[in-house]
C-alpha cells in the first residue's frame, strides 16, 4: 500500500484488500453517518445502478470458511464413532383366534357313582351281599365348531353290568339291572341292582354323541358282613368227619372244617369246626365226643357258633348237652 497516495486511493486500496466492493460513484451515496468500518462490515444492500452488485465482505467470507471447517470436522468425528448396536428384533405377538382357525372336535364327558358305600376307606364301592345298589350317571356331548364356539348337550346313555365271583370268570349280568331313568339337564340317569352274591360287580355307563362313544365303570365289591355270634338247640340228624382241607359247602358258603353237624329241625344250615393239632385240639376233641353222644342217644344239644349274616354255614365254638 502506498501511504503517500491520496486518501481516496488509500481508501480504495484498503477496501480492495479487505475484499469489500468499491465505494459508489456518480450519485451512489451511502447516506449520512456511514463510515469506512460500517461500509466494510455492511456492504451496499442494493445493487448499483451501473451493474455493480453487492458481494460478501472479508469477515463474511472468513465466517463461511470457519463454518465449513467445523462442519467437515464434525462429519469426520461422526465417521470415526463406532456403529450403534443393532436393536434386537422382538418376535411378533401371538395371533389370537379370529373365529375361523379352530379344529372342530366332539367330546363326550361322563361321570357315574354307586352306593351305599359301607367302607369308604377301601377303593371302589364296598357293599354287603344282598344289598340293593343305586347307580347314577351323567353323559354330555361337547362340540367345538370351526368358528371356535362351543356347544353342549345331552348324550345318549346305556348301562351294562358284569359279575365276577371270587376266583371265577367275569360274566354279563345286565339282566339284573333295574329300570333305567333318562337323564335331563338337571337330573342324572339312574338304575339299580342287587348284589346277590359275593364278588366284584362292575356297572358301566356309556355315552354316545356324533359318532363319538366313551364309557366309565364303577367297581362294586360285594362281601359278607363280619360273622355274628348266634346259638341254637335241637336234635342232630347229621354228623360228619372228613379229611383236613376238604371243607363243607358251596364256594359262596364254604367253611374250612373237619367236623360238621346239622339239626333235624333246621336242615338248610350246617355247623362245624376244625380238628387239628393246635392249641384248640383238646377242646375240640371233647366237643366231638359230645356231638357223638347226642347223635347216638338222640339227646338235645345246644351249639354256639359264628355265622355270617346271609349265609347258612357257621363255625362252632361251644357244645352243650341237655336232658
Amino acid at each position: 500500500m502506498n501511504l503517500r497516495a491520496p486518501f481516496s486511493e488509500i481508501e480504495a486500496q484498503t477496501r480492495n484488500t479487505l475484499g469489500a466492493p468499491p465505494l459508489p460513484t456518480s450519485g451512489e451515496g451511502w447516506g449520512e453517518g456511514v463510515t469506512a468500518l460500517s461500509i466494510d462490515l455492511n456492504p451496499s444492500p442494493h445493487p448499483s445502478p451501473k451493474g455493480r452488485g453487492s458481494r460478501p465482505s472479508a469477515l463474511q467470507q472468513q465466517s463461511h470458511l470457519t463454518r465449513t471447517f467445523f462442519s467437515a470436522v464434525f462429519t469426520f468425528v461422526v465417521l470415526l464413532l463406532p456403529p450403534a448396536p443393532a436393536t434386537a428384533q422382538q418376535p411378533p405377538p401371538p395371533q389370537l383366534p379370529i373365529g375361523t382357525n379352530c379344529l372342530p372336535q366332539t367330546t363326550v364327558i361322563l361321570s357315574a357313582n354307586a352306593g351305599p358305600d359301607v367302607d369308604p376307606t377301601q377303593p371302589g364301592v364296598q357293599v354287603r351281599v344282598g344289598m340293593n345298589v343305586q347307580v347314577s350317571g351323567v353323559a354330555r356331548v361337547e362340540r367345538r365348531l370351526a368358528n371356535c364356539q362351543t356347544t353342549s348337550g345331552l348324550a345318549a346313555v346305556t348301562w351294562t353290568l358284569t359279575f365276577q365271583p371270587p376266583g371265577g370268570a367275569e360274566t354279563d349280568a345286565s339282566a339284573s339291572l333295574g329300570p333305567e331313568t333318562a337323564q335331563t339337564n338337571t337330573t342324572p340317569s339312574t338304575t339299580s341292582f342287587t348284589a346277590a352274591q359275593e364278588g366284584t360287580w362292575r356297572v358301566t355307563l356309556t355315552g354316545e354323541g356324533d359318532d363319538v362313544s366313551r364309557s366309565t365303570t364303577v367297581v362294586v365289591a360285594a362281601a359278607f358282613p363280619p360273622p355274628v355270634l348266634s346259638g341254637e338247640c335241637g336234635k342232630l340228624n347229621f354228623l360228619r368227619a372228613h379229611d383236613v382241607g376238604t371243607g363243607f359247602g358251596p364256594p359262596s358258603d364254604f367253611i374250612d372244617a373237619e367236623v360238621v353237624a346239622k339239626f333235624a329241625g333246621d336242615p338248610p344250615r350246617a355247623f362245624g369246626f376244625q380238628l387239628r393239632p393246635d392249641l384248640n385240639a383238646n377242646a375240640r376233641t371233647g366237643m366231638l365226643g359230645l356231638l357223638q353222644d347226642a347223635f347216638n342217644n338222640n339227646w338235645t344239644v345246644c351249639l354256639d357258633f359264628l355265622l355270617v349274616p346271609g349265609k347258612n354255614n357257621g363255625i362252632i365254638i361251644r357244645v352243650a348237652l341237655t336232658k
